[in-house]
């Protein structure tokens, strides 16, 4: 992912829930802190297919680790 420049780590917060495609199983919650590095973020997310529709909060923080902007999808 692609991030503006200012951000420095980001938080992706999953909640427990189905893990996606034909796959009726549910996963447990799931967060994690990463780096970006050029203004790129890279994260392995343990979901199916359709982890972009799941709900999930992401959250962009500066160098000081203040909060830039959080965003929630339903």
């Amino acid at each position: 992912m692609l991030v503006p420049d200012g951000v420095a780590s980001v938080t992706l917060h999953y909640p427990a829930g189905k893990i996606g495609g034909f796959d009726q199983h549910h996963a447990s919650a799931f967060t994690a802190t990463t780096n970006v590095v050029g203004n790129l973020l890279v994260v392995t997310v343990p979901r199916g297919g359709n982890r972009l529709m799941a709900p999930m909060t992401m959250t962009w923080r500066s160098a000081s680790g203040t909060t830039v902007k959080t965003f929630t999808s339903l």
